[in-house]
């Protein structure tokens, strides 16, 4: 962790890299040997961090229904499979008698 840390710095504090490259992008750690266009690498950068609050708000969801039912998320997803008691035919509307 500490030698990440020391990347991190040399780059983007004492370096002239943007805020939060760390240089890992279309030069450095590309396993899939993706070949990105400058706009295109930009769209994915935008992309990914779309994507990531989206599931920061999942996950701020979860915590607060956590807070609000008193159950955890485990045991709601369990419960919503569970035969309800009272079971009904789907559109059945009117009482019996009329």
């Amino acid at each position: 962790a500490a030698l990440a840390e020391g990347q991190r710095y040399l780059k983007c504090i004492a370096g002239d890299n943007a805020p939060g490259d760390v240089g890992l992008g279309q030069g450095g750690f590309n396993p899939f040997n993706f070949n990105y266009s400058e706009e295109e690498y930009k769209e994915k950068q935008l992309q990914e961090i779309k994507h990531c609050r989206l599931a920061m708000f999942g996950i701020l969801g979860a915590w607060w229904q956590n807070i609000y039912a008193g159950k955890g998320v485990i045991q709601q997803l369990g419960e919503s499979f569970v035969k309800p008691e009272f079971v009904q035919k789907a559109g059945y509307y009117f009482p019996d008698g009329l």
